[in-house]
């Protein structure tokens, strides 16, 4: 989510930095991810004048500008700029993108010709500046702005964008209001919530509409406001200003009313063209199955029993929660609206929404859930900014369909069981402070009883415990406030076997050979979109949870390669595209133990999960190497090396995670045979699912399997003092076979005297014929008591030969 640093300020009036706000708020669990300085996007941008203006004989529609953008040469030195506005004319001032201007989209601004004409800069409509979709014309700017003047000042955009990462359990935190609500907790200040005056007509909303509710259970509250008169036109600045700070483009004054209270508030509305509502009712009823209905984005979708609609009697004209109609949208010949602010269930928006194959804002907040006793405040305040912006006039009062009203919820805080918890006492009246500053009503303030009755507001429906509220105390307190003290447990016997001791040895011995080696640690939730998991391993069972917060959280995973894959997806979106990462955590599937459905450690298991994309940092000497499939069997080497594990046997085998041929599992034990882990390239139709549009390589192991792998002791072997001899050769290979195979037989007919063989090229292409692949090998041969003969090395190399044409059909390409 996204919000406007000064939006929040003006709320929470603090004298904090952007920076530091965004660093207390992550401290207090409210995680800002990034703070964004919106006046950066307007570097190299300023007002100009236009000069002169003609057209360009070659085109139809371009005209050649001569702009001034330097307040002392104005009419002398001048920029010369291509334009394909129809309402640019000599005159005016106009918002000019410089050479090395870079535009919201990442387009940078650079020198061109066109028609033989130089264009050095662009001069810009609202919507290359995404400050509406307005792109039928340039900006025109009032003619008393200065020549020269830097765009930020213009516009006034001296603000910054916190970008939040928040989990699902705090909708309070998806708007201003919220967001202002911890920075006064954490600040001691007092909030300045917005007034709200409506002056309404002697007209009732309630004489023009009516409210249905067919299914209350998915929509326990339905409330709805006539605004007659409006007039649709562009947001004022000011509007459309907070609007892109919070990461919106504005669209027109009615839908950005909307908009803005949503962030304001956290409610999300919708405001319908009234004119639609002939029959003189909303009905909030359940779709039928297979209809259609075509969404605001001009998509015609499947409905079913899942969906809620909006409707008026016959007509759907909105999907509840999740997006309107094209039927019933805001035009600019809308004179009438009717703005719709309700509750919708959280589970019915999952449904829905899943059903739609759409998610927005407003089914982002319904379905974590959002405060059923905002709604009338919120369609208030609407009504208040329609008027002011868009000249509408409300009628009087709300059209309020709500049966059973849902109550604050009562929850006992006891001071002694805080203490307890956070192994530091904090005073009752100070814990009391706290929960108020959060607006968590105190039923019995200053009360001489045990415990602290805490009036839970419906805006934070995840505090239904004592330890939600310790939990509220302990982030405003501050974790790094609370001492460090000695403390001490109860005894008990907490002797390991001797198979979790060799487990967690080996778990610490992975995980330092990894990260001495370059590699990242990621650690996953263990939550997972049960969609990706089927994706990824199709068939296999999964623990799906009961009641999710959303459908990105609906499973337990039963594969680490679901984390590793986000975990990736999430990096190479924000450009870090070289990755090595490897986690070191559990998978959860019904199968791996019991067959009940209870949760259990019968049904984890631990494993190893890495993964390798792009290439390695750049060196001197050998530039940049890929990371991929052979960076992992680096790996194994490595790891098998530091945890004196057996050998691994690469076997072909089908996982759908995996691209067709390029798809391994790892094999070990006595005969080979017990599968401990699986390695490849992943499929393209994965990455594409996954938006990574890059190879990816990718390796689970079985922790408890390659535990029984140990080795035990570690022995040395006395370097030769004898030189080695190396020998490469040029193969030409079938694609059938398996090079890891052919060096284990290289060795073994090679005998004592072949120290190793290693693979150093492998090529594909034009220049090698179908079904084939060009193998480069290297065989050093070392004698650990002489120097070997020239002849002696001769004859090995040739009986390798010889074996490699009888065995592997090889073609050896001699220099």
């Amino acid at each position: 989510m996204k919000i406007s640093y000064n939006w929040v300020r003006d709320i929470a009036p603090v004298d904090w930095s952007p920076e530091e706000m965004a660093h207390r708020l992550t401290l207090a669990g409210t995680a800002c991810e990034t703070v964004i300085d919106l006046s950066a996007r307007f570097a190299k941008m300023v007002v100009g004048r236009v000069e002169s203006c003609v057209a360009i004989e070659k085109s139809d529609h371009l005209r050649h500008a001569s702009v001034s953008i330097d307040k002392e040469s104005a009419g002398k030195e001048t920029l010369s700029i291509i334009c394909g506005a129809p309402n640019v004319a000599a005159g005016q001032l106009v918002a000019v993108a410089q050479v090395g201007a870079v535009m919201p989209d990442g387009m940078k601004i650079e020198r061109r010709k066109m028609f033989g004409i130089a264009s050095e800069g662009m001069i810009l409509s609202e919507r290359e500046l995404e400050l509406s979709d307005e792109h039928e014309g340039i900006i025109v700017l009032p003619e008393n702005l200065e020549v020269g003047a830097p765009l930020a000042t213009v516009f006034g955009v001296d603000d910054y964008t916190l970008e939040f990462e928040l989990t699902p359990n705090r909708p309070d935190s998806m708007c201003a209001i919220g967001i202002a609500r911890d920075v006064a907790a954490l600040s001691g200040c007092t909030m300045n919530r917005p007034e709200i005056s409506l002056t309404e007509s002697s007209e009732k909303s309630s004489d023009i509409i009516q409210v249905e509710i067919e299914d209350t259970e998915f929509c326990p509250r339905y409330a709805a406001r006539v605004i007659r008169g409006v007039k649709v036109g562009p947001s004022p600045a000011w509007l459309r200003d907070r609007l892109v700070a919070s990461g919106q483009s504005s669209i027109n004054n009615v839908v950005d009313v909307t908009n803005y209270v949503m962030l304001e508030f956290g409610q999300p509305l919708h405001a319908f063209d009234l004119s639609r509502f002939d029959s003189g009712k909303v009905v909030v009823k359940r779709a039928k199955a297979k209809e259609k209905f075509v969404t605001l984005d001009e998509i015609e979708r499947e409905v079913d029993e899942s969906v809620l609609m909006i409707t008026n009697g016959s007509d759907y004209l909105a999907a509840g929660g999740v997006m309107g109609g094209l039927n019933s949208s805001i035009t600019d010949d809308t004179t009438d609206v009717l703005l719709e602010a309700a509750y919708f269930d959280p589970s019915s928006i999952r449904k829905s929404k899943r059903t739609l194959g759409l998610s927005t804002d407003s089914s982002a907040r319904f379905e974590r859930g959002i405060d059923p006793n905002i709604t009338i405040i919120a369609i208030d305040r609407a009504a208040q900014l329609l008027a002011e912006v868009a000249g509408g006039e409300p009628l009087a009062g709300v059209v309020d369909n709500y049966p059973k009203p849902i109550e604050p919820l009562l929850v006992d805080l006891r001071p002694e069981r805080c203490h307890q918890i956070l192994g530091v006492e904090v005073k009752r009246p100070e814990i009391e402070k706290i929960l108020s500053g959060l607006e968590l009503g105190i039923a019995n303030p200053g009360a001489k009883t045990e415990a602290i009755s805490v009036k839970v507001p419906t805006f934070r429906p995840d505090i239904t415990r004592e330890i939600d509220l310790i939990e509220e105390v302990t982030r405003i307190l501050g974790f790094d406030n609370i001492p460090t003290t000695k403390g001490y447990l109860a005894a008990t016997d907490n002797r390991k076997t001797e198979a979790v001791e060799i487990q967690d040895d080996l778990v610490s011995t992975l995980w330092q050979t990894l990260l001495g080696v370059g590699f990242n640690e990621i650690c996953g939730s263990g939550l997972a979109d049960g969609r990706l998991l089927e994706l990824i391993d199709p068939g296999e069972p999964q623990i799906v949870v009961a009641n999710p917060i959303s459908d990105e959280f609906g499973s337990m995973r039963n594969s680490l390669a679901y984390s590793l894959l986000n975990a990736a997806r999430v990096n190479v979106t924000h450009q870090t595209v070289d990755l090595q990462l490897f986690e070191l955590g559990n998978i959860y599937a019904p199968g791996i133990g019991k067959k009940d459905n209870v949760l259990n450690a019968d049904h984890e298991r631990m494993r190893l999960g890495v993964l390798v994309t792009g290439q390695l940092q750049p060196h001197w000497k050998t530039g940049r190497d890929n990371l991929d499939f052979y960076t992992l069997k680096g790996v194994i080497d490595s790891l098998r090396g530091e945890a004196r594990l057996a050998e691994l046997k690469l076997v072909p085998a089908k996982y759908p995670v995996f691209q067709s041929g390029q798809s391994f599992e790892l094999r070990g034990g006595v005969k080979k045979d017990k599968v401990v882990g699986r390695i490849g390239n992943v499929s393209s139709k994965l990455l594409k699912r996954f938006d990574i549009k890059q190879s990816v390589s990718l390796m689970e192991l079985d922790i408890a399997e390659l535990s029984r792998m140990i080795q035990p002791g570690r022995g040395y072997q006395a370097l030769s003092k004898f030189p080695a001899s190396d020998r490469d050769l040029s193969l030409l290979l079938d694609e059938s076979v398996l090079v890891g195979e052919m060096l284990k037989g290289v060795e073994r007919v090679g005998g004592e005297l072949v120290e190793k063989a290693v693979v150093f090229d492998l090529f594909r292409g034009k220049q090698v014929p179908e079904g084939k692949k060009s193998v480069a090998i290297s065989v050093r041969y070392r004698s650990a008591n002489k120097s070997l003969e020239s002849s002696e090395v001769d004859g090995l190399q040739q009986k390798i030969i010889v074996y490699l044409k009888q065995e592997f059909k090889a073609e050896i390409r001699e220099k």
